[in-house]
């Protein structure tokens, strides 16, 4: 009946139930989170399948509710595409920066690789949503050869193409040994920060000869493969409205300062644990 429709739409556990999921509380444990009831009442709706099938019905709503959504009106200037990897498949998603520094998730699709088939639909389905491009914008990629195609089959000339600065360091990280990438790593940074791409391209182009002289052929080739796109930075940093959001590639500086802090974390545990062990060990021998 509508009148049980529109009651179950306004169920108030439902939204409870969502807000315990997202502070930890597993389907399981659901029912012992749940407020005091009078003896000898039972509860219903609360059992680890019924707040599962609930959960997925309600997620799949506002999943299909937010990939469905027009994005008439939006002023987008930069975009970053990248694919994430949840339970061994990989998602690829699109997040919108607009001009006023704001970050908006426009859009997702699953696949099993960072392929041009399902890159090229997702960009063709931003666009029949409404999203508008004005002039060129800045689309920042990992250097996957999918990404890049995606972009230059739907966006053409408007696509700026940038590399992105934590992918391209990993990249490099890997190829030459542990003495020397914090050098390589200064010598990437002090290109991305300079005054004009001409400028970064000669920064760039003298990291990949030195590389070379040392005997590190695949990270220069690494460094020249991407010697536009990674110049690019420097070119649109010099525009007054792409300041905002390229400073300091906030997007993954946040996820690096996290990750820095829970190390940390990490490392003292251990010590901890390492002294208690041996104040044991101590103890044992004196008896």
């Amino acid at each position: 009946m509508p009148s049980v429709a529109v009651f179950r739409d306004r169920d108030p556990l439902s939204a409870r139930m969502m807000q315990q999921l997202l502070a930890g509380v597993s389907t399981r444990q659901y029912e012992a989170s749940l407020e005091a009831r009078p003896l000898g009442r039972r509860t219903r709706g609360s059992s680890k399948s019924a707040v599962s099938r609930t959960v997925v019905r309600r997620t799949r709503q506002r999943l299909r509710e937010h990939l469905a959504r027009r994005l008439d009106g939006l002023e987008v200037v930069a975009l970053f595409m990248d694919g994430v990897v949840v339970a061994q498949q990989t998602v690829i998603v699109v997040l919108g920066i607009t001009r006023d520094g704001g970050k908006v998730p426009l859009g997702l699709r699953l696949g099993s690789t960072e392929n041009a088939v399902v890159c090229t639909e997702l960009l063709q389905d931003l666009l029949a949503r409404g999203l508008t491009l004005e002039g060129r914008v800045l689309c920042v990629i990992d250097g996957g050869k999918g990404l890049r195609k995606a972009l230059g089959d739907v966006l053409g000339d408007a696509a700026v193409i940038q590399r992105c600065q934590l992918h391209k360091g990993r990249n490099l990280d890997a190829l030459v040994p542990k003495a020397r990438q914090l050098y390589v790593r200064a010598a990437l940074r002090r290109a991305y920060r300079a005054a004009s791409a001409a400028a970064a391209r000669r920064q760039l182009t003298a990291l990949a000869t030195w590389l070379e002289r040392n005997g590190h052929a695949d990270a220069a080739a690494s460094v020249r493969e991407g010697l536009e796109e990674n110049a690019h930075r420097a070119e649109a940093r010099a525009a007054a409205d792409a300041a905002a959001f390229l400073r300091d590639d906030e997007l993954h500086r946040e996820s690096d300062r996290d990750a820095a802090a829970r190390h940390a974390e990490h490392q003292a545990l251990a010590r901890w644990r390492h002294a208690a062990a041996v104040d044991r060990a101590r103890a044992a021998a004196r008896r």
